[in-house]
């Protein structure tokens, strides 16, 4: 379960980040009284925005009732309508100059942000190893990181703060809880299921990432295709669940001599007693 959560927490969010972070910092809807001076011509120095706020991560004003490129727009442009791919809509001579070059300068940004977890990721997770190695705390990091992550996503979809702490957040959680997932499976497996073990939690991990995104899908659909909140409220709902089956990992590794918890990892003959006693309250249960 923690597994599934976890992953499916983490991978989707990865998946759609660029696109949350430019509707929530980097390319955000102006204010609707925003608008060009005179609405059916472009941008330009004798045709300024009006009551649009100055910061370059606001997407700009776009004109409507003109022609461009043979084709003539009644309303007022939208995203749908503008292909900042083709020179017609991105050229510096184009009505949408202005807009494209937002874009492209917001996209920019969301792709250096969106791999601070990667960086962290690949920076710590040795170091993050050899601590647990050597200190232990398996089932307390597995409880730790979901509940960074429910502070990171109510963080993205509740307040205005910079995502960089939050994204920072991500990248700790999923570098510890990867830290300590695969290198539990010998402890409490015998060694002629690990094969199988490792199998089903790879099972559980893909599982996340193919049924999480379409929930996500689904959620930011009905949300008139946004984002925040609600794609928020989704991943910071699995955050929930993985923290209180990380509480629950924790009282059971109590119950069962700490094998993931202990300071150092235990040696064979302990191990083994300590599925025995597994066995032996199963037995009792039973």
């Amino acid at each position: 379960v923690l597994c599934v959560v976890i992953y499916g927490c983490i991978v989707p969010f990865n998946n759609i980040s660029s696109s949350l972070l430019l509707e929530r910092d980097y390319f955000m809807t102006p204010p609707d009284g925003c608008h060009l001076q005179n609405s059916s011509l472009c941008e330009s120095s004798s045709n300024p925005p009006v009551n649009c706020p100055s910061s370059q991560w606001f997407q700009p004003p776009l004109p409507g009732n003109l022609h461009i490129d043979g084709t003539f727009y009644s309303t007022q442009l939208t995203a749908s309508n503008v292909d900042c791919s083709s020179d017609t809509w991105s050229a510096s001579s184009a009505c949408t100059y202005t807009y494209c070059s937002r874009l492209s300068a917001a996209e920019s940004q969301a792709s250096v942000v969106m791999s601070i977890p990667y960086i962290i990721s690949s920076a710590c997770s040795p170091v993050m190893g050899f601590l647990i190695d050597t200190f232990g705390f398996r089932a307390v990091i597995s409880a730790i990181a979901p509940m960074i992550l429910i502070f990171v996503h109510l963080f993205l979809g509740l307040t205005s703060v910079s995502p960089i702490g939050p994204l920072v957040g991500q990248g700790l959680a999923y570098t510890g809880f990867v830290a300590v997932l695969w290198p539990a499976v010998p402890l409490v497996v015998k060694p002629q299921m690990v094969g199988l073990a490792f199998g089903i939690i790879t099972s559980m991990h893909n599982l996340g990432c193919a049924v999480v995104p379409l929930v996500v899908a689904a959620v930011y659909s009905d949300s008139d295709n946004c984002y925040i909140p609600n794609v928020e409220w989704l991943f910071a709902s699995l955050g929930v669940v993985g923290f209180i089956v990380g509480l629950y990992m924790n009282y059971y590794d109590v119950r069962h001599q700490s094998v993931l918890n202990r300071a150092s990892i235990p040696k064979e003959e302990d191990v083994n007693q300590s599925r025995n006693s597994s066995n032996s309250r199963s037995d009792e249960s039973t």
